[in-house]
């Protein structure tokens, strides 16, 4: 998908090697908000950022991160998420029922992820409709609040004695096989052009050295 570039992406992509524009356009092509993936109170940072790791390899371009009070909020761990964080768009939500009351106005069904209820397996999910998949934390699971108020539960199936997968394994999995099913002839998974254009550019600014400032200051004099 050809994307155009719009004034201030443009100034920004001047900035950029010929190498790197080059890279992002070919990256920006597969990444989606189709699905995306909401992490409610983690306690374990390198989960979290294993996670984010993931979802950058795998083309999810959003998270939601619901965090958990109980744990002081750090930025993810820099040498397991390799610096992924920065290629994603991470919305932070006060609480549970305000993050699912967001997504489902943007037209998602929120499916928790759990061994232990009456669930679809991974593998008959319906691929054609948004989805958010909500992974609860490493001891409890989702929380009370959350089982309630989700629209349906999905496993990954296991045949071993155990009963369940760590978090950001079973995250992993999930995005893996969302990855390899989605029909690449079919593009209605992918970023709209307005949505590329801002992934670019976040991309771009997170990329060039101070390039919030540098931006700013185009707009004092173009704006």
């Amino acid at each position: 998908m050809k994307v155009n570039l719009h004034s201030e992406l443009h100034f920004l992509f001047d900035l950029l090697t010929p190498h790197k524009q080059q890279l992002f356009l070919e990256k920006v092509a597969h990444r989606t908000k189709f699905f995306t993936f909401v992490l409610e109170s983690l306690t374990r940072l390198d989960n979290a950022s294993a996670i984010m790791r993931t979802a950058d390899v795998f083309g999810f371009q959003q998270l939601h991160v619901v965090p958990n009070p109980d744990v002081v909020k750090h930025k993810p761990v820099s040498s397991i998420s390799k610096g992924s964080e920065k290629w994603l768009s991470v919305a932070q939500h006060d609480g549970i029922a305000g993050c699912f009351a967001q997504l489902k106005q943007q037209g998602y069904t929120v499916l928790g992820l759990s061994p232990h209820h009456q669930s679809t397996p991974l593998v008959q999910l319906d691929l054609h409709q948004k989805t958010a998949f909500v992974l609860g934390n490493e001891k409890d699971g989702l929380s009370p609040e959350a089982d309630q108020l989700v629209d349906g539960f999905v496993h990954v199936p296991m045949v071993g004695f155990g009963e369940s997968l760590n978090v950001s394994v079973t995250a992993a999995i999930v995005m893996h096989h969302l990855r390899n099913a989605l029909p690449a002839s079919d593009n209605y998974w992918q970023l709209p052009e307005k949505e590329e254009q801002a992934v670019l550019q976040q991309w771009a600014i997170n990329t060039i050295p101070n390039g919030q400032a540098l931006l700013e200051n185009w707009r004092k004099l173009h704006l």
